[in-house]
């Protein structure tokens, strides 16, 4: 094999790796995708006090290409587990058209998801996560899980 054929075979590879990425960029571009967070929800700071959480907030961001309709979000407490709020504080209700490159958020008082946990059996330390449906059925559950304890007083 002579020098020649060395940078044939670099320059087709080269091409096969620049033509597989662009395939499954364009790819990338027409399916529908959301990143889902869940974190607590803090009250405005008044000076003085300490601060508690007093919700649990879902946060759904759009990074796609594509605009996505959410139909519900929920609190998974286990695989098989789920807490369901239907009317979720704020400005948006479901089903909610959430554009390319913006989010939204959904705000669920915390002494509902206390109770909700705790009519169910749950006590002590338990791991929330996040679970959005889209209008397709797509399913799209945070990666990080919120830890709450469900025994802490809460004011």
């Amino acid at each position: 094999m002579d020098e020649t054929d060395v940078i044939i075979a670099g320059v087709a590879l080269y091409g096969a790796i620049l033509s597989t990425y662009t395939l499954i960029q364009n790819k990338k571009e027409k399916q529908r995708h959301l990143k889902v967070h869940i974190t607590e929800r803090y009250p405005l700071f008044k000076q003085g006090q300490v601060l508690k959480p007093d919700g649990i907030i879902i946060q759904m961001k759009n990074p796609g290409y594509k605009k996505v309709t959410v139909v519900d979000s929920q609190i998974m407490l286990s695989k098989d587990q789920i807490l369901i709020f239907p009317s979720p504080i704020g400005n948006i209700s479901f089903p909610y058209e959430i554009d390319e490159g913006k989010e939204c958020v959904v705000n669920i008082e915390l002494q509902k998801v206390i109770s909700g946990a705790s009519k169910l059996g749950y006590s002590g330390d338990v791991k929330l996560r996040a679970k959005v449906i889209d209008g397709a059925g797509d399913i799209y559950i945070s990666k990080k899980a919120l830890k709450l304890n469900l025994d802490e007083d809460i004011d």
